[in-house]
């Protein structure tokens, strides 16, 4: 699964803040294209909830 997601993390270490930002504007649309196919509210699991702390918490 990792050997999946190495190019784009690759991409995204050696991307300027204009593509960075094209990137974020992308993932955006996608997760509210993905949210509107799914009824109702998404849960996250505790182990989803603890990633995505250990992501965001650097973020503000």
């Amino acid at each position: 699964m990792i050997q999946l997601f190495h190019p784009l993390l690759t991409l995204i270490a050696t991307a300027s803040d204009s593509l960075l930002a094209k990137f974020v504007l992308y993932l955006k649309n996608e997760n509210r294209i993905l949210r509107d196919r799914t009824p109702g509210a998404i849960h996250t699991k505790p182990h989803e909830r603890a990633q995505l702390l250990k992501y965001g918490k650097p973020l503000g």
